[in-house]
């Protein structure tokens, strides 16, 4: 699965208390995702994060109210697993070792490159590529099962009124009959034997008998 076909299907989260700053980068990314969702500091973030479902963050630090630290370290309370991008000025190591400590994915220096950006992107949802893949994985083994119970189910409610007609139609033909009467009758017998033959082998050999 290609990642940007999967950004399409993400909602972004960009907090950025520069208006400049924020509106180039919606203007520059904001066709990668599904939908951007915009704040102005980390206190609108943290409103923002919990009133919607969140794919991805691109946070910048120094904001009014609450910064960025404050904020991602509030977050992680609440999910830890989001992808969280940090855009900064700055580069001091005590940043760098706050962010690993938070399960922050990347972190992009200011003035943003968009080409750099979107290399770093790519790299925080690499997890979210994963775990969407093992979702449908998950989910197409939960239908597998479904189906198969409900196969078994439907076998079991068929073959009891079956057997019973495979019976009545073998104890005709011990009667007599005209030849059309009797050709009727051993028609049923042969269809109800073959379907009884499919209900009774195993589920993963049905389909070359029956399409579902």
């Amino acid at each position: 699965m290609r990642y940007k076909e999967v950004l399409k299907e993400l909602t972004l989260l960009l907090i950025e208390d520069n208006n400049g700053i924020r509106e180039e980068l919606i203007f520059n990314i904001g066709h990668w995702f599904k939908e951007v969702i915009e704040a102005r500091n980390g206190e609108e973030g943290l409103e923002k994060f919990q009133a919607h479902s969140i794919d991805l963050i691109i946070t910048d630090i120094k904001m009014p109210r609450l910064n960025g630290i404050e904020m991602v370290e509030r977050i992680r309370q609440i999910n830890h697993e989001v992808p969280i991008i940090f855009q900064t000025a700055f580069s001091e190591n005590e940043f760098l070792f706050r962010a690993i400590n938070m399960n922050v994915q990347g972190y992009i220096i200011k003035p943003i490159n968009i080409k750099d950006l979107e290399e770093v992107v790519q790299n925080a949802i690499y997890k979210v590529i994963l775990n969407k893949c093992l979702k449908e994985k998950e989910a197409a083994k939960t239908a597998s099962i479904a189906k198969s119970e409900f196969i078994a189910n439907i076998s079991h409610e068929i073959r009891t009124p079956l057997n019973a007609i495979i019976g009545f139609s073998e104890i005709l033909e011990r009667v007599e009959l005209s030849h059309e009467v009797r050709s009727y009758i051993e028609s049923i017998n042969r269809t109800g034997k073959t379907l009884l033959d499919i209900l009774n082998c195993p589920v993963s050999q049905r389909y070359g008998y029956l399409a579902f």
